[in-house]
């Protein structure tokens, strides 16, 4: 996440442990498309607790190296549990001022992350700053809410429910693909490229998986117990069409994935 001090430690472990399910696709995804291969040099942009990062590091093997930044210090720390063996280099910036030498990376990805940048054109300057010749850089944010049905039950619960204003519950949809390419192309960035991508997920249990979900993100996260069980129960309530024979509930995300390349 990207924005400071968001997060409280409790707070950046229940998001890890929640939003991986649904995050999970998605992240192995970004790693094949940013091109993260043996012995390359990785920076992953706004990592939250770390899902990108450990999946470039297995890719990249001892001989590479990973970088993990976040502007938000209980996202560091959380991703840290995961992983404390020396794999990642976990650092506490922001996206838009990184501690890091120019030409000094191969491979940037940026999972959810830019729609909560403060100043997406700067972030992305910085992106390329960092960037070798020739570098990639891959990122993902949310397509509009309606096209995920699990996410638009979530945010109709955060504001019919919980009381979040609408402009802070539809947040993480804030950047489309155009506003992407543009910033992109703008920082210097060439073949920019947006295309959508879906996929199907088959969420945990529901209602605990959604109560778990609202209680991992700050803008919920301090609601009274039976505001979330409600929350929980309206949004379990909305995905009854998407259960299938078993119980289990399948249903379609869908995510604007960016690639670019930093010219030679």
């Amino acid at each position: 996440m990207n924005r400071d001090h968001e997060f409280d430690l409790v707070t950046a472990r229940r998001y890890r442990e929640h939003v991986e399910p649904i995050s999970s696709p998605f992240v192995q995804l970004l790693v094949q498309f940013g091109g993260a291969v043996e012995g390359s040099s990785v920076l992953d942009l706004a990592c939250g607790p770390g899902f990108v990062a450990l999946a470039a590091a297995e890719h990249v093997g001892p001989g590479g190296r990973v970088v993990g930044v976040d502007a938000d210090p209980a996202m560091i720390e959380a991703a840290v549990e995961s992983a404390a063996d020396g794999r990642v280099e976990w650092v506490v910036a922001r996206a838009d001022a990184l501690p890091l030498p120019d030409d000094s990376i191969d491979v940037v990805l940026c999972q959810q992350g830019a729609q909560f940048f403060p100043d997406l054109p700067a972030a992305l300057r910085e992106a390329a700053r960092v960037l070798r010749p020739g570098g990639r850089l891959a990122a993902t944010v949310w397509a509009p809410v309606q096209r995920s049905p699990y996410l638009d039950a979530l945010t109709h619960a955060l504001r019919v429910v919980v009381g979040v204003e609408p402009e802070r519950a539809l947040a993480a949809f804030s950047t489309g693909a155009g506003q992407l390419v543009e910033s992109a192309g703008a920082a210097g960035f060439a073949e920019v490229e947006a295309q959508d991508v879906v996929r199907t997920i088959r969420l945990p249990d529901l209602p605990e998986h959604a109560a778990g979900h609202l209680s991992a993100l700050p803008r919920s996260a301090s609601a009274a117990p039976e505001v979330l069980a409600a929350a929980a129960r309206a949004i379990t309530d909305r995905m009854s069409e998407h259960r299938g024979p078993d119980g289990a509930v399948e249903v379609v995300f869908t995510s604007v994935l960016l690639t670019a390349r930093l010219p030679r």
